[in-house]
């Protein structure tokens, strides 16, 4: 909790921002943890190198050829995205046509009804006896519901 604490102050301790008191209590803490101490050492060696990258700007060449390449980049990446869209979009009209051509081969079975199958298979005797509404036994039932091998 304290190194978290310290960590947060650090910038204002390397800037001299601090009041006397909060100096203290950040050096007393330093002097007996290595890993802040390190961490300040970390901080001061990160903002050296930023004061010296501040002082140390191009020239108008370096400027117009930074602008050059980041032009050049921003049109592969427009080129890119679009590629990929039309990647995308041509892959999905693919699958949609493909999709349709399958199921169009594929036969779907149509409905049918009691008549046609009548029309065309004929009315076997059993079907005779029960559409004629003439009662029967037991026995014809069963025979009617049961296991026939020409079923199969």
């Amino acid at each position: 909790m304290r190194c978290r604490r310290i960590g947060r102050m650090l910038s204002a301790y390397v800037d001299n921002e601090l009041g006397e008191d909060k100096i203290a209590f950040v050096n007393n803490h330093l002097s007996c943890c290595p890993e802040c101490r390190q961490a300040l050492s970390d901080f001061k060696k990160e903002q050296e190198l930023f004061s010296r990258k501040d002082s140390q700007t191009g020239g108008p060449l370096f400027w117009e050829e930074l602008t050059s390449r980041l032009r050049e980049k921003r049109e592969e990446l427009i080129t890119f995205i679009w590629v990929r869209r039309l990647v995308f979009v041509t892959s999905a009209l693919v699958l949609t046509v493909g999709v349709f051509l399958i199921k169009s081969f594929i036969e779907e079975p149509q409905p049918v009804t009691v008549g046609s199958v009548i029309a065309e298979n004929g009315v076997s005797m059993e079907e005779r006896i029960v559409n004629s509404g003439e009662k029967i036994t037991d026995d014809t039932v069963l025979r009617l519901v049961a296991y026939h091998p020409s079923d199969w």
